[in-house]
């Protein structure tokens, strides 16, 4: 096995065969370049620069990938995407408190990341903490996705102040789940839309899985005109479980 910093510029398994370490190198994965993590059941804490992955990544094994803790961390992303992205079984936390100036995630799709896929087969996401401003709206974002295509087969995104999903201003991309667990102890599991004038075209499918969500397990603004389609599930939120302030489909 390769030594964990050979990501940068190898390609092939990485196995982390070191005990829990403290990691802050910048893992910059190439166009056309294909790594694999095994987390090997260590933690790997993260305490500066994404992991920017523009090429295929699949982090895979029973490890953790985490940041520091609230008072310490840095770190917004832990991975930004505009490649494919494959999770099929670590545990992935951001333990940052959002403020007024910046947002948390797991992993963050940025709005010309067009070509991004993104597939949970399995695993953890969770964001612990956020709002400090909630009334200024301000709270961690597990999973941003403003461009490509996510895909949830299984596992879990937990939000404990947050929200599961998000989607803002973006055109043309999609989240389609169907299974594992959405929960969000005090917002909403997934967001789509921002501003009336953003128009956010993002399609939505649930086939199947379990929600949770103290607000709503799906919330739109008036800027969404998008497609909802719901076929399976379990949903329990607030009211419904919808709230629709769109032009788009249901």
């Amino acid at each position: 096995a390769k030594a964990y910093d050979a990501i940068k510029d190898s390609e092939g398994t990485i196995i982390v065969e070191n005990t829990d370490f403290i990691d802050s190198s910048k893992l910059n994965i190439a166009a056309g370049k294909d790594i694999t993590i095994d987390t090997n059941g260590k933690t790997i804490i993260r305490t500066s620069n994404a992991i920017n992955n523009n090429g295929t990544l699949t982090i895979e094994g029973n490890g953790t990938i985490t940041t520091q803790n609230r008072a310490d961390n840095t770190l917004t992303r832990i991975i930004e995407n505009m490649g494919t992205l494959n999770i099929d079984g670590p545990t992935l936390i951001n333990n940052g408190l959002s403020n007024k100036e910046s947002h948390w995630y797991i992993v963050f799709v940025g709005d010309n990341a067009t070509n991004s896929v993104v597939n949970l087969y399995n695993g953890s996401l969770q964001t612990p903490y956020s709002e400090v401003r909630p009334m200024e709206g301000y709270s961690a974002r597990t999973v941003q996705v403003n461009g490509g295509i996510f895909n949830m087969y299984s596992g879990e995104i937990i939000a404990g102040e947050g929200r599961s999903i998000e989607s803002w201003n973006a055109q043309g991309n999609a989240i389609k789940i169907y299974g594992g667990l959405l929960k969000s102890d005090k917002n909403n599991n997934i967001s789509l839309g921002w501003s009336s004038g953003a128009n956010t075209t993002t399609t939505l499918e649930i086939h199947g899985g379990s929600f949770e969500a103290k607000n709503y397990v799906v919330s739109t603004s008036e800027g969404y005109v998008g497609n909802i389609t719901i076929l399976g599930g379990t949903l329990k939120g607030h009211s419904n479980g919808i709230n629709a302030l769109c032009t788009g489909t249901l």
